[in-house]
């Protein structure tokens, strides 16, 4: 199978970027092969962070989405309530995926459902960072992103958003205040990268 490899660098790791390959795709089969990154726990800015490994996560917008890559976090003993329409009147509508919530007009009647405290994202788990080390992490992955059924269409815009787990053990994005990425070698330290490679079969557009 052919592969693709994209590497994003230094403030590239920080945030949503948005990156244009060179065309769209119309995958028949995806796999997310190896990912290779420098990106060391020593330089989050809060000392829990940086006392050990943190497991890292990658938003793909493009690639991945609700029918392919799932994980749920949260406390699973805890249940909270959300209003939920008991019946629907022509004014009621539905907002983002699942039933997440309806306008309400003044007819409307609802009831309670209890659910657990739960969030449920579509992030893919790239294993731990390094711990000041000067190794650099290298991982088989393999986790299939397509295959079968209707081809995967690409428009060839990636949207990447890198997370990490904190010491809270909560899932949260690596940005400029959480530290993490090194974007300079001023201070002697390699700049952070990463690296990730796919195999791919596609039905040519």
């Amino acid at each position: 199978m052919p592969t693709l490899s994209i590497t994003v660098r230094a403030s590239e790791l920080l945030g949503e970027q948005k990156i244009l390959l060179e065309r769209p795709y119309k995958f028949t089969k995806l796999v997310l092969k190896h990912i290779y990154h420098n990106i060391d726990a020593g330089g989050f800015a809060g000392k829990e962070d940086k006392a050990a490994a943190r497991l890292l996560y990658l938003r793909m917008t493009g690639l991945t989405n609700s029918k392919n890559v799932i994980n749920y976090t949260g406390d699973y003993s805890v249940a909270v309530q959300s209003d939920m329409p008991a019946r629907y009147s022509n004014a009621d509508f539905q907002e983002g995926q699942g039933t997440v919530g309806v306008s309400q007009t003044s007819t409307d009647t609802t009831t309670k459902r209890a659910r657990q405290d739960i969030s449920i994202d579509h992030l893919l788990p790239l294993g731990p960072t390094k711990v000041s080390s000067k190794d650099m992490t290298s991982r088989d992955l393999l986790l299939t992103l397509h295959h079968g059924g209707a081809p995967l269409v690409f428009d060839g815009e990636l949207g990447i958003e890198l997370h990490y787990l904190d010491f809270k053990a909560a899932i949260v994005p690596i940005t400029e205040t959480s530290g993490g990425i090194q974007q300079s070698i001023s201070k002697g330290v390699p700049v952070s990268f990463m690296t990730i490679v796919f195999e791919y079969e596609e039905i040519p557009m």
